[in-house]
C-alpha cells in the first residue's frame, strides 16, 4: 500500500497492466468462445436439413428417415424450406423443427447443413455458420429437365463444385456417374422401406378381374405416365381395372381409369399396394425407384421399364419383369406371361418378399449414421 501510494510509476505499470489483461483476455468477445466450448461440450449436434418442400415424395422421404436416425442418435434436426407457415412437421411419430425461409433468415449454428436438391445447394454453399457442408445427391438432376430448358445448366452446375462439399448419395448409380464424369468420391448408403409398414399377401390372379395400378405424376415428363396408360388401353376392359396414384398431374381425357388416388397420405399408401395386383412404372428416369419395391412389400407383382436407376435391387423374372422402354407389345407380352403362369408367379412372389425384407430401413441404420459422423 505505502509502495502504491508513494511510486506514481508503480501505479500507472500495475493499473495500465491490470487495464491490458481484461482487455485482452477477460472482455465479452474474448470469453465469448469459451461460454459457446462449454454449451457444446454437452449440447447436442445440430443438423440442418435444407429441402425444397414438405411435400411427401420418394427424395423427401429419404431425407426424412434420415432425420429419424439421426434424431435417435441424439442430433437436434432442423428442417429448413423456402417457404412454410408450420413450425413444426411430423413423421412416423417424429417431430422435427421447421424453419420457414419465407418469414426470415437462418440465424443459429449448425455442426452440419445438407443439401437435398440441386436449388438448396446454393443456399448451403453461402451459408458461413457450419462445420460441414453436404451435398445428398439422389438423382440426375440434369435430366429432370428437357434439352434447352435453363435449369439443366443450373442442376448441372451442382455437380462441378470443386471444394467445400461432401457428397453422399443414396444410389448405386448415382455413386458411379458422379465420379465416372465428375471425378467424385461419394459416399453410399442404399435406399429402403419400412417393411413392418407393409402387409404381404399373396395374389389371386385367376379372378375375374385383376387391379392395376399406375403410379407416377404425369406432369413430371421422365415419369413416362402415359406410357402406362398406352399399355393398359391395349388390355382387355372386363379383365382388367385400373387405378391410378398420384400426388400431383390429374388423368387426363384419354386415361382409363376406373380410380383415382390423388394426395393419398404416405401413412395410407401401403393400403393401396396391398389391395392392387400388378404395378406398372414406366418412368424413364429413376435414381432408385420406391414404388416397385413397396408393390414387391405386399406379395404384388411389378413391371416396369428397365432405366439405371432402377437397376440396382430389380432383376427381371427374378423379383420383377422387365419390358425396354417404349415397347408396348412387350409390357403386354409381359402381363400376359405373368397371368399365365403360376410358376412365375410364385419365384416372383418368393424372390419380392425376399428383396423387400432385405431392404429394410432397420438394416441400412448405421450405415446411414456413419454418412454424418
Amino acid at each position: 500500500m505505502k509502495n502504491l501510494l508513494l511510486d506514481e510509476h508503480l501505479r500507472k505499470t500495475i493499473g495500465t497492466n491490470a487495464f491490458e489483461i481484461c482487455k485482452r483476455e477477460y472482455n465479452t468477445i474474448e470469453t465469448g468462445h469459451r461460454l459457446i466450448n462449454y454449451f457444446n461440450s454437452f449440447g447436442k449436434k445440430h443438423i440442418g436439413f435444407f429441402i425444397p418442400s414438405l411435400q411427401i415424395s420418394g427424395g423427401i422421404r429419404v431425407v426424412l428417415v434420415h432425420s429419424i436416425f439421426l434424431q435417435e442418435k441424439g442430433y437436434d434436426v432442423d428442417l429448413i424450406v423456402p417457404e412454410s407457415e408450420i413450425n413444426i412437421f411430423e413423421f412416423q411419430g417424429h417431430k422435427f423443427n421447421v424453419i420457414g425461409l419465407k418469414k426470415g433468415s437462418i440465424m443459429c449454428q449448425y455442426d452440419i447443413l445438407v443439401a437435398t436438391l440441386y436449388t438448396t445447394l446454393y443456399p448451403v454453399l453461402s451459408y458461413i455458420k457450419t462445420k460441414r457442408k453436404l451435398y445428398l445427391v439422389q438423382s440426375y438432376e440434369t435430366d429432370f429437365f428437357r434439352n434447352g430448358e435453363i435449369f439443366r445448366i443450373i442442376a448441372e452446375k451442382t455437380y462441378n463444385m470443386p471444394f467445400g462439399i461432401e457428397y453422399i448419395t443414396v444410389s448405386k448409380w448415382c455413386k458411379t456417374w458422379l465420379f465416372e464424369k465428375y471425378g467424385i468420391n461419394s459416399r453410399f448408403a442404399p435406399n429402403g422401406i419400412y417393411l413392418s409398414f407393409f402387409e404381404e399377401h399373396k395374389r389371386n390372379l385367376k379372378k375375374e378381374k385383376i387391379r392395376i395400378l399406375i403410379e407416377g405424376d404425369n406432369s413430371v415428363y421422365f415419369k413416362n405416365v402415359d406410357e402406362s396408360f398406352k399399355i393398359v388401353e391395349k388390355l382387355d376392359k372386363n379383365r382388367f381395372e385400373i387405378w391410378y396414384m398420384s400426388y400431383g398431374g390429374k388423368p387426363k381425357n384419354w386415361y382409363r381409369v376406373d380410380k383415382f388416388l390423388n394426395k393419398i397420405p404416405y401413412e395410407k399408401v401401403n393400403q393401396v399396394y396391398e389391395k392392387c395386383d400388378i404395378l406398372i412404372k414406366s418412368s424413364i428416369l429413376d435414381s432408385f425407384s420406391f414404388p416397385p419395391l413397396e408393390m414387391m412389400a405386399t406379395g404384388g407383382y411389378s413391371i416396369v421399364a428397365s432405366n439405371s436407376g432402377n437397376k440396382e435391387y430389380l432383376k427381371d423374372k427374378e423379383n420383377c419383369l422387365l419390358y425396354e422402354l417404349g415397347d408396348i407389345n412387350s409390357a403386354i407380352q409381359c402381363i400376359e406371361k405373368l397371368i399365365s403362369n403360376e410358376d412365375l408367379q410364385h419365384h416372383l412372389y418368393e424372390n419380392g418378399l425376399v428383396t423387400s425384407k432385405k431392404r429394410d430401413w432397420v438394416n441400412f441404420k448405421n450405415k446411414i449414421l456413419s454418412l454424418y459422423n
